[in-house]
């Protein structure tokens, strides 16, 4: 009945926006880039996890912009990224290749809500994501993630969802 529903409220993409959604992701995505990458380079994965563990999320609420943003996926680091009830029936339509497309949706409480896929596109996302994981990578990752389950990606892989609610 939940899939029906949110099935009728499906509209065509980005129709409910005045502008294209992504664009609201753009700052987000160029912060958690740029920030990563730098670690990367400069001092290494394990240091990269440790920024991400610590800051990620605060980064994520600092580029709200008056709309609620998240990143979610099928298979978490951080249990904090669960999918919200909305997004699941969407989630397994990326992950199981039906939709490979963001989409824009109207919501059960009126909101609109945006997904857009994440997918591993740079070599970089396989050094913490990928299957040949350093030891010391492995090692911080059992600390901060006891649960992780967001490793084994290939390149081009889906990775997991932006979403947005507003």
């Amino acid at each position: 009945m939940k899939m029906m529903m949110l099935s009728l409220l499906l509209l065509s993409p980005f129709n409910l926006f005045a502008e294209d959604p992504s664009a609201k992701l753009v700052p987000l995505k160029k912060e958690l880039m740029k920030n990563l990458q730098g670690k990367l380079k400069t001092e290494g994965p394990v240091k990269a996890l440790e920024f991400c563990h610590l800051n990620a999320q605060k980064i994520t609420a600092a580029n709200q912009q008056g709309i609620e943003i998240g990143r979610t996926s099928h298979r978490l680091r951080n249990a904090k990224n669960a999918p919200r009830d909305w997004v699941k029936p969407y989630l397994s339509e990326f992950v199981s290749g039906k939709r490979k497309e963001a989409i824009a949706v109207t919501l059960k409480n009126g909101k609109r809500g945006y997904l857009e896929p994440i997918r591993i596109s740079k070599g970089a996302c396989l050094i913490c994501h990928g299957n040949s994981l350093s030891k010391p990578l492995q090692s911080e990752l059992k600390k901060r993630y006891p649960q992780d389950q967001a490793t084994g990606f290939k390149m081009n892989d889906f990775r997991g969802l932006f979403w947005m609610e507003y």
